[in-house]
This record gives structure tokens, C-alpha cells and sequence, in this order.
């Protein structure tokens, strides 16, 4: 194997080791405060009284998605 190839692997070991040791020390170092319990009702009241166009418009975008892919899914051959 060239240099080249022991040099970049030694700088993505680096990489990898740095973004494995920044990892372990954000989980190490959690420290979580006391559970807030929500009610599930304000959750939908919530969704249902005052986000109610972003969620209908997120369910359109999700819809076209889907048909979207029933297209692609049909021109290259498929059976759906």
C-alpha cells in the first residue's frame, strides 16, 4: 500500500477517534433534570386548534409524496 493510503487512514482514525471522544463525553457528562409529564389532550389541542394549517398543509405535502412515489415506483417497471 502507498503512503498516501497509510496517511489519509491515519487522519480518519484521528477523525473518527476525536468524534468518538466528543461523543463519550456528551453522554458522560448528561445530566437530566426531573420528567415533565404533558397532558396528551394539550398536545392535540395544540395541533388541532392552533397549528391546524401547517398540519394540513404537512399532510398535502406528505400525500403528493406518496403519490410521487407510486409514480416513480410504476415508470421504472415496478408493481405498485
Amino acid at each position: 500500500m502507498s503512503t498516501m493510503g497509510f496517511v489519509s487512514k491515519g487522519i480518519s482514525a484521528i477523525i473518527a477517534l476525536a468524534f468518538l471522544g466528543v461523543y463519550a463525553i456528551s453522554v458522560v457528562e448528561i445530566r437530566f433534570g426531573e420528567p415533565t409529564y404533558i397532558m396528551l389532550s394539550s398536545i392535540a389541542d395544540a395541533i388541532f386548534r392552533d397549528f391546524v394549517l401547517a398540519f394540513e398543509v404537512l399532510a398535502i405535502l406528505l400525500f403528493a409524496a406518496l403519490i410521487g412515489a407510486v409514480y416513480l415506483a410504476r415508470k421504472n417497471g415496478g408493481d405498485a
